[in-house]
C-alpha cells in the first residue's frame, strides 16, 4: 500500500510543480527551471540512498523518504514564492528515485522467493496511485477551483505512505 500512495503522493506535485510556478511568476524565467532542479535533486537523492546504504533498515530508509516528499508537497503549497516551490522540488524530486529503489530492495527483503512478482506487484500500486492523483486534482479544481487541496491530500498520503512500512528497529 505504502508504494500506491507514494505513487499518488508524488504525481501531483511533480506535475504541477511548473505550472505553480508559472501561476505564482507568470513572466519570470523561474518557471522554466523548476523541473531541471526537480530533475537534480533525484540524481542527487539516488546518490545520496546508495551512500546511506548501509544504516538503518530499507524499510526505515523508505519512511524518511516518503516523509521528506510529504514535507516538499506541503512547502510546494505553504511557503510562499520561490524558496516554496525550490524546497517542493528538492525534496518530492530528491526522494522520487529513492522511493523506486527503497520499495523494490524492502519488496524483495519481504518475500525473496518472488522477487519478480513483487517488482510487478509494486510497479502496479505505484501506476494506480499515478493514475488516480490526476483525477484528484481535477475533482479539487473542479470543485474548489483551486488544486491545494490536493496537494494536501497528496501530502497526508506519503506521510500516512511513511507510516505504513515504518516499524521499530529490531
Amino acid at each position: 500500500w505504502s508504494y500506491s500512495l507514494a505513487g499518488y503522493g508524488y504525481i501531483l506535485p511533480a506535475t504541477f510543480l511548473s505550472q505553480m510556478a508559472a501561476h505564482r511568476f507568470p513572466d519570470s524565467v523561474f518557471a522554466q527551471f523548476v523541473w531541471p532542479i526537480f530533475g537534480a535533486a533525484s540524481v542527487v537523492g539516488i546518490a545520496l540512498s546508495i551512500a546511506t546504504r548501509n544504516l538503518g533498515h530499507s524499510y526505515q530508509r523508505l519512511a524518511i523518504v516518503l516523509w521528506l516528499q510529504g514535507a516538499g508537497v506541503l512547502a510546494a503549497w505553504l511557503l510562499p514564492g520561490i524558496s516554496g516551490l525550490v524546497v517542493g522540488a528538492l525534496l518530492v524530486g530528491g526522494g522520487f528515485l529513492c522511493a523506486v529503489q527503497l520499495s523494490l530492495l524492502y519488496g524483495r527483503e519481504l518475500a525473496p522467493e518472488h522477487t519478480r512478482y513483487m517488482a510487478g506487484l509494486l510497479t502496479t500500486g505505484y501506476a494506480i496511485g499515478q493514475l488516480v492523483g490526476p483525477m484528484t486534482s481535477a475533482l479539487s479544481t473542479w470543485l474548489t477551483q483551486q488544486l491545494e487541496p490536493a496537494l494536501g491530500i497528496a501530502a497526508v498520503t506519503l506521510l500516512i505512505g511513511g507510516a505504513l512500512v515504518w516499524r521499530p528497529q529490531k
